[in-house]
């Protein structure tokens, strides 16, 4: 069975990540069909190349996380793929294009991350998607 905890498109050899030549071009036609207007759901069905030896057919997050993937630009150690400009491209406009993005402000991160339970030392997180039955764990 093939380890996906390496990222698709690349396979190690002799202890060394190297580029797999049978799934290269999914991750290139993958960025130039995004950028040319393709949804992430017509690029997961139009993959043919096993994504991994348990999952045969492609979905949408799949796709997803190999757009956002920075490895794909020969970070920490991998070859790089693709450029800094296809990929800058691919996620500005993968941004845009999101409908369910909740970017949470770096004020309001801070403040989070400073919130914390009496009781159990947890931090709390809210709960619920509006303000009328907001409701703190």
């Amino acid at each position: 069975m093939l380890n996906r905890k390496i990222p698709f498109g690349y396979s190690m050899e002799n202890g060394k990540i190297t580029v797999n030549s049978s799934e290269v071009l999914a991750v290139l036609t993958i960025f130039s069909q995004y950028l040319a207007g393709e949804s992430l759901k017509s690029i997961a069905s139009q993959m043919k190349v096993p994504y991994r030896n348990d999952a045969m057919i492609w979905n949408k997050n799949m796709v997803k996380r190999i757009l956002e993937n920075e490895k794909y630009l020969g970070k920490d150690g991998f070859p790089q793929l693709i450029s800094e400009e296809i990929f800058q491209a691919v996620n500005q406009k993968r941004v845009k294009k999101a409908t369910s993005l909740c970017v949470i402000p770096r004020e309001l991160q801070e403040i989070r991350n400073l919130t914390f339970c009496e009781e159990c030392g947890r931090r709390l997180f809210r709960k619920g998607g509006n303000t009328h039955s907001e409701r703190w764990d």
